[in-house]
């Protein structure tokens, strides 16, 4: 048995018998693991999105893990977002949970979600280019469009780090619905 302490985002939850949930948690050292989690009253509860930190403790003829110590850095606050940003924000989780192979370590993704997760009220253009520069990290976003300026801003996308990115402003809505074109065949 090892221990390790590390920073996730919760990209699937999964309720199991026993008074037991099983998340998919995807860390920055670690990629995409699998942890189960006793049920308690006492804890607090944790939703999809939630940065946390933990202890995992693991077994080596074990697939999934056990989690200890776990505490909320930050959270997606759905109750203050609209049903359309809750929608965008879930859609690219799942973006990520269907992408990122378990046991495979991709830094920059969790960068990516870990930016996206300090904007205190993300918006859709927020959610939109974090899961086009996934997209361009995981080798799934094609950065030429017949259009020159979303062609310029895929390419600025695709050289930038996600805290360029996320400075972009001021998108016309018919750039931002090529882009949503963009982002959809891959979703």
């Amino acid at each position: 048995m090892s221990l390790f302490s590390s920073q996730g985002i919760i990209l699937r939850i999964q309720k199991l018998k026993d008074k037991q949930e099983l998340y998919t948690i995807f860390t920055r050292e670690y990629g995409s693991i699998q942890v189960t989690r006793k049920y308690s009253q006492r804890n607090k509860p944790v939703d999809l999105g939630t940065i946390i930190s933990s202890e995992i403790e693991t077994k080596p003829e074990r697939d999934i893990h056990t989690i200890r110590n776990l505490k909320i850095r930050s959270q997606f606050d759905a109750q203050r977002a609209s049903f359309e940003m809750t929608h965008r924000f879930l859609l690219l989780l799942h973006y990520a949970y269907t992408h990122l192979p378990l046991g495979h370590s991709i830094p920059e993704v969790f960068e990516v979600l870990s930016e996206l997760a300090k904007i205190q009220s993300p918006e859709t253009q927020d959610i939109l280019l974090s899961q086009l520069k996934i997209m361009d990290i995981l080798w799934n976003l094609d950065i030429e469009h017949q259009d020159a300026t979303i062609k310029k801003i895929l390419r600025f996308i695709h050289e930038s780090p996600i805290q360029k990115v996320l400075k972009l402003t001021g998108l016309k809505d018919e750039d931002t619905q090529k882009l949503e074109e963009v982002c959809t065949p891959n979703t």
